[in-house]
């Protein structure tokens, strides 16, 4: 795989991380060897939410920008893969699998700000930093920030996702403890006429 093929895919995975307001803790395409197939790249990312749509969004950064760039997305396996559990990981846990719809407006914003010329441009920038630099950190990255604070409006976007957000609604102690009493009285019954 050519090396901007790979600073291409990388940059594609900060850009959408800055589009989603996520801290990026560098990028990196100095791998000799992959360790998943297309695998010779790395964006480091903290999102603090483990099951949000962000995660998915951002495991397709990276394939997008290829699809643009190159009319093809050869490269990202491991970020299909990841990017296919991640969304079943995030409408298990909400409990959304019966509402998949709800995230298509979502999805297609997603890809209009991410098209968005200003985007594209960021995306190609950043590109060429990496294939220049070979490995990009906070320094680099705090003026690709500043730019898409500046030229990219995501607004729509950072609202319709924190719109899907849901708070972890604590538990009712006493709802899961009369579940697991009638529970053990069916496995009892169960046990008795064996």
């Amino acid at each position: 795989m050519n090396r901007k093929r790979i600073a291409i895919h990388e940059a594609g995975h900060l850009v959408m991380a800055l589009i989603l307001d996520l801290e990026v803790l560098g990028c990196d395409i100095s791998r000799k060897k992959a360790r998943y197939p297309g695998e010779l790249g790395k964006c480091m990312v903290f999102d603090p939410d483990p099951v949000g749509i962000r995660k998915f969004l951002l495991s397709m950064g990276g394939i997008m920008a290829e699809n643009h760039f190159f009319s093809d997305d050869k490269g990202g396996l491991k970020d299909r893969k990841d990017a296919f559990e991640l969304l079943r990981r995030y409408l298990n846990h909400y409990n959304r699998m019966p509402q998949y719809d709800s995230l298509k407006p979502v999805l297609e914003e997603a890809s209009r700000v991410f098209h968005s010329s200003p985007a594209l441009e960021m995306v190609d920038n950043a590109s060429r930093l990496l294939i220049k630099e070979v490995s990009i950190g906070p320094a680099e990255i705090e003026p690709l920030r500043k730019r898409t604070r500046d030229s990219i409006d995501k607004s729509r976007l950072l609202e319709m996702i924190d719109a899907l957000t849901e708070p972890e609604t604590p538990l009712d102690w006493k709802a899961v403890g009369l579940e697991l009493l009638d529970k053990g009285r069916t496995l009892l019954k169960k046990i008795r006429e064996m």
